[in-house]
């Protein structure tokens, strides 16, 4: 795990990563603390800083193929945020007004995972 002062990251060697923000943190860490057990190929980034975003971090963020970003709302703020400053993200949105299960981010997650490198596989 890296960490520097204004960013905590882990596995940024892979092109896939999970960035959550706010409520969503402590459900994404634990699902992604699973998904990499179970052997998911997935970094792991985190911030307080968002605007502006730590540079380091935003040109790491641009090299990756996939940023996929929980969030409790219904818009994808914070992804819609990280898209207009070049990072292709996608939001995984839930706004029931109840916190993230961790199963239910693991499934998403997993899932959407696999459709991105099926989809990378197959061009």
């Amino acid at each position: 795990m890296m960490e520097e002062g204004t960013c905590v990251a882990e596995n940024t060697h892979f092109s896939i990563a999970l960035m959550p923000r706010g409520g969503s943190k402590g459900p994404s860490q634990d699902a992604y603390r699973q998904l990499v057990a179970a052997g998911e190929d997935i970094a792991w980034y985190y911030t307080m800083f968002l605007h502006p975003l730590p540079p380091k971090l935003l040109r790491e963020l641009r090299d990756k193929d996939l940023i996929l970003v929980p969030e409790l709302n219904y818009l994808g703020q914070f992804s819609s945020v990280l898209r207009s400053q070049g990072v292709r993200a996608e939001s995984i949105t839930l706004y029931t007004g109840l916190p993230f299960k961790v199963s239910e981010l693991m499934d998403r997650i997993g899932e959407r995972v696999r459709v991105e490198r099926q989809q990378r596989v197959a061009v």
